[in-house]
C-alpha cells in the first residue's frame, strides 16, 4: 500500500511508503557471466541487476557446481563432474518474490582418466621402433606423452613409437588426454632400460683333469651389465652355476669335451667363451717289491717314493734304496693324475759290526763342521759311501778305497746317516753336522 502526498494543490504527488509494509518487487534482469565453462573451472562470477525492493536473492546452480549468495552476484565453482544446466536467480522480500531470470550454462568435460599403457616395459639401449598405446580417452582432443631420459618419440594421438638411445636410462612413460578445458589424469608405465653386454673374456682353469677329481673351479672375468651366466659341460662333468664362476666334479666315466659359458641380461646373450677340456684316466695302482735292501715299483715311470713321514724329495726312479727304518710306498703320476698309493713295505736295518762287514771304517770328526774324513783300515775292497739326511735325501755318494774326504759345508746343521758297504755287508752310522 502506498500513500500519495501533495505539497500544494495541483502539484505532482509524492509516493511515501508506509512503515512496516512491503514495496512491490521489480522483475529480475538478465544474468551476466560465462555461459560456456569447463569441468573443474573455479571462481566464475555471475551478476543480475539489482531488483527493485528485493531484500535478498535466491540462486540455483547446475548439478556439480557450488556457490552461495543472497546478493545480486554469485561466485561459482564447477566440480570435475559438473553438468550443463541453468543458473537462475530471483529477488525476494518479506511480501513477495520476483519472476525468475535464467541463463543456460554449457559445461564442457575434462578428458577422462587415461587407461593402462600397453607396450614393452623392459627394453635395451639402442632398441628402436617400440610402440606404446593407451585406450582412447573420452573427451580428449590431444594426447600428451612423456618419455624416459634418452628416449625419443612424438605423438598427439593415443599411440607413440619410441626409440631408445645408446645412453637411455630407466624411467616412466606417461600419457594424459587434454582438451580446451585442461588435462585428464595421466597413466604411467615404468620402463627398465638395460645396457647391452660387453665382450666375454677367456675361461680360466685347468685344461686337463683326472677322472674322479673334485672341486675344480673355472671362471671368466665378470661381464659388465650381465645378470646371469649360462655354463655347459662335457659328459660326465657335473656342476651348476649362474655366476661367472663354476665348480665341477669329474666322474669316473667323464669324457673330453668343451666347457662353454655366456653372459646374459634382458638385452640378450654375449658371445660364447670356450675351453677345450681333456680328461685323463688315473694311472694303475702300483705294486712294490723288495729285493734285499732295495725296493722296486712295477711302474717304469712316474714314480714318487714316500715313507711314513711323507714325500721323499728327489726319489722318482723305479728303484729306491732305503737308508733308514720305516714304511715305504710309491705313488705314480701320469698326465697330471696320481694313482692310489701302492702297497707298503716295512724296512728295518740291523747295524753290522766291523768284523761282520769284513772291514773297519773310521769316521771323523763327529760332530763335523766343514769336512768329514773316512779311513778304511782294512782295505780289502772298494766300499760305496752314501750320506742321507733324515728325510731320506741323498746328500753325497762316493767310493772309499783307503781314505776319503767329504766336504760338508753345504750341509744344513743336523743329523745325517752314513751308509757304507760292499757285496758282503752294509753298515749305517749316524753323524752330526754343526
Amino acid at each position: 500500500m502506498q500513500v500519495f502526498t501533495y505539497d500544494t494543490p495541483g502539484a505532482t504527488p509524492a509516493v511515501q511508503p508506509i512503515p512496516g509494509l512491503c514495496g512491490i518487487i521489480g522483475n529480475a534482469g538478465t544474468i551476466t557471466g560465462e555461459t560456456v565453462v569447463c569441468q573443474g573451472q573455479q571462481s566464475v562470477v555471475y551478476t543480475v541487476p539489482e531488483i527493485t525492493h528485493a531484500t535478498s536473492y535466491t540462486w540455483t546452480l547446475p548439478s556439480g557446481s557450488t556457490g552461495s549468495s543472497t546478493s545480486n552476484s554469485i561466485t561459482v565453482n564447477y566440480g570435475t563432474s559438473a553438468k550443463s544446466g541453468t543458473i537462475s536467480v530471483r529477488g525476494v522480500n518479506a511480501c513477495s518474490q520476483s519472476e525468475t531470470s535464467s541463463v543456460s550454462i554449457t559445461v564442457n568435460p575434462l578428458p577422462t582418466n587415461a587407461g593402462v599403457i600397453t607396450g614393452e616395459s623392459s627394453v635395451c639401449q639402442g632398441e628402436t621402433a617400440v610402440t606404446y598405446t593407451v585406450p582412447t580417452i573420452t573427451h580428449a582432443t590431444e594426447y600428451v606423452w612423456t618419455l624416459p631420459t634418452g628416449a625419443t618419440g612424438s605423438s598427439t594421438t593415443n599411440s607413440i613409437t619410441v626409440d631408445y638411445g645408446s645412453s637411455a636410462l630407466s624411467g616412466d612413460i606417461t600419457v594424459k588426454g587434454t582438451n580446451a578445458c585442461g588435462d585428464g589424469v595421466s597413466a604411467t608405465l615404468p620402463i627398465t632400460v638395460s645396457t647391452p653386454l660387453s665382450a666375454i673374456g677367456a675361461i680360466s682353469g685347468p685344461a686337463s683333469v683326472c677322472v674322479g677329481q673334485t672341486a675344480v673351479t673355472y671362471q671368466v672375468p665378470e661381464v659388465e651389465h650381465a645378470t646371469s651366466y649360462s655354463w655347459t659341460l662335457p659328459t660326465g662333468i657335473t656342476g651348476s652355476s649362474t655366476t661367472n664362476s663354476i665348480t665341477v666334479d669329474v666322474a669316473i666315466d667323464a669324457v673330453d669335451g668343451e666347457i662353454t659359458v655366456k653372459a646374459t641380461n634382458l638385452c640378450g646373450d654375449s658371445q660364447t667363451a670356450t675351453l677345450q677340456l681333456t680328461v685323463h684316466p688315473l694311472p694303475s695302482t702300483p705294486i712294490i717289491t723288495q729285493d734285499g735292501a732295495n725296493l722296486q715299483s712295477d711302474a717304469t715311470s712316474g714314480n714318487q717314493w714316500y715313507n711314513q713321514n711323507g714325500i721323499i724329495m728327489g726319489e722318482t726312479n723305479q728303484f729306491y734304496e732305503p737308508v733308514s727304518n720305516g714304511d715305504y710306498y710309491v705313488i705314480v703320476s701320469s698326465m697330471g693324475c696320481q694313482s692310489a698309493a701302492s702297497n707298503t713295505i716295512n724296512i728295518t736295518f740291523t747295524q753290522l759290526h766291523d768284523t761282520d762287514a769284513q772291514h773297519s771304517i773310521v769316521l771323523y770328526p763327529n760332530p763335523v763342521v766343514d769336512e768329514l774324513k773316512l779311513v778304511n783300515t782294512s782295505p780289502k775292497a772298494a766300499i760305496r759311501i752314501q750320506i742321507y739326511d733324515t728325510n731320506g735325501k741323498l746328500m753325497y755318494q762316493g767310493i772309499l778305497h783307503d781314505k776319503l774326504s767329504v766336504p760338508t759345508t753345504q750341509f744344513e746343521p743336523g743329523t745325517y746317516l752314513v751308509r757304507y758297504g760292499n757285496e758282503d755287508a752294509n753298515l749305517v752310522q749316524k753323524i752330526i753336522k754343526k
